[in-house]
């Protein structure tokens, strides 16, 4: 056997090549998106790294960016199913391997849902300086991306990444989370970047593997990735999560006795400097605003208020649609009571546009021990609780779109639930939703309530 053995000496290691060592860690690569020229991933051999002799990997991508609804880059993969972790090793290449990098330039690891540009993925890049490492993801299909706080290099001695990951592990043995991982070398070890993300949108088999890709559609970025590992038992880094517990004392003594669903009540105030949770509370706790609104009874009540029990909590003003309504079979109802031209069998937009309005939602929702994702879509914030526990909450000032909560109930019972909207200016629609596992092992968003849809039941308060 004749052994090859190549001095790349832009990079300080001694790579060997050879037919025995041809096998490639990924089985596919892909150019996704529009790439004006051809990625590639070439494998060069194997080098002594750390004492260690690991493969290399040529990585060479096109491409606008992976960023916005859809992506550009050089795509090098595995499909997975169920925990992962992926973790690599990486470097820039110049000179005779290829252009230097433009400065928004990314290399890194990636879990991807499919090969199509706009799909949801979740990625651990770090761009040309390679003094921060950022996670970005696409939450929803063709949807807009996002990126949580880049973290840092504080380690000394470190003038670059040591290693990159990112994992999917199973909360509860069942719902899916990403984590972003960092390891600056020095024998600093694994930090996570950022929080923790819920994407439940991702379905069981993912594709996992490194992603380099440029800036610019026309410019080319190559980086050599190493020792790249896969690892199908992903755990946690660092202390895990702390989910809300509501506990086994928060639960009912009987069975509720109302009709199935949610007792809605809608109050527009007619004091609004100053709107904002605090004024919302105030509303539809004494039904007066203002800063003489103090107890029950006070001056300045409502301007126009309505209650009802509906079925669902699937409410629309003006903006956003939400993820349910009459295209996908589930008719927007108004906020009940604050415009005498709507009606809940109306078009909830056929009114004017209502504004500084204060929602509650209140039912009784029966549930197993064990974890659950419950999730709102809302315009502008809501609050919600289950056994005097809060859950979760929404920004308190945003436009429409998902927000996931993971919480974990101790024992089997029936629980109070409130959920509590805040709509100041503008666009207004809140639904309650919870996210599942359906039979055929994709997650799902269904109305919270929709029994026929596999979900929890929901009885309305008394």
């Amino acid at each position: 056997m004749i052994r090859k053995t190549t001095v790349l000496v832009s990079l300080g290691v001694l790579v060997l090549t050879s037919s025995a060592f041809a096998a490639s860690v990924f089985e596919f690569t892909r150019d996704i998106g529009f790439t004006p020229g051809a990625g590639s991933t070439e494998f060069l051999g194997y080098a002594e790294i750390d004492g260690k002799l690991v493969g290399q990997y040529l990585v060479t991508g096109y491409g606008g960016d992976i960023w916005g609804t859809r992506d550009q880059f050089h795509f090098a993969f595995r499909k997975m199913t169920g925990a992962v972790r992926l973790s690599a090793e990486f470097q820039w290449v110049g000179g005779k391997y290829g252009a230097i990098p433009a400065t928004w330039s990314k290399y890194g690891v990636m879990i991807r849902a499919s090969e199509a540009q706009g799909a949801v993925n979740y990625y651990t890049a770090s761009r040309k300086d390679e003094s921060l490492v950022q996670a970005t993801w696409r939450a929803a299909t063709g949807g807009s991306s996002a990126d949580t706080q880049v973290k840092a290099n504080t380690v000394p001695g470190a003038t670059r990444p040591h290693r990159l990951g990112v994992q999917r592990v199973l909360i509860g043995g069942e719902i899916p989370a990403i984590e972003s991982l960092v390891d600056w070398g020095q024998g600093a070890g694994w930090e996570r970047v950022g929080t923790l993300k819920i994407m439940p949108v991702l379905p069981d088999e993912v594709l996992v593997g490194v992603a380099v890709g440029s800036m610019n559609v026309w410019d080319v970025a190559q980086a050599i990735a190493s020792d790249v590992v896969y690892q199908t038992k992903a755990e946690l880094v660092g202390p895990a999560p702390e989910f809300p517990l509501v506990p086994a004392a928060a639960a009912m003594a009987s069975a509720p006795a109302g009709a199935a669903g949610f007792k809605i009540r809608t109050l527009k105030a007619m004091y609004t400097e100053g709107w904002n949770r605090a004024e919302m509370t105030k509303l539809l706790d004494f039904g007066c605003t203002g800063p003489v609104c103090l107890a029950p009874g006070m001056p300045v009540p409502a301007l126009e208020s309505g209650e009802r029990v509906s079925a669902f909590v699937n409410l629309h003003d003006t903006g956003g649609r939400g993820e349910f309504s009459a295209t996908n079979g589930f008719a927007d109802e108004s906020f009940p009571g604050v415009d005498p031209l709507e009606s809940p069998t109306a078009d909830p937009a056929a009114g004017d546009d209502d504004n500084n309005l204060a929602t509650e939602a209140t039912g009784i929702v029966e549930l197993k021990a064990g974890y659950y994702v419950f999730a709102v879509n809302d315009d502008d914030g809501t609050i919600v609780e289950i056994g005097g526990v809060e859950i979760g909450r929404s920004a308190e000032w945003k436009g429409a779109g998902n927000t996931d909560f993971v919480f974990q109930v101790e024992a089997d019972g029936f629980y109070p639930l409130r959920a509590r909207h805040l709509e100041g200016g503008g666009g207004a629609e809140l639904e309650l939703h919870q996210v599942l596992k359906g039979p055929d092992g994709v997650w799902k968003r269904i109305l919270l309530g929709d029994v026929a849809g596999g979900g929890v039941a929901v009885f309305s308060a008394p």
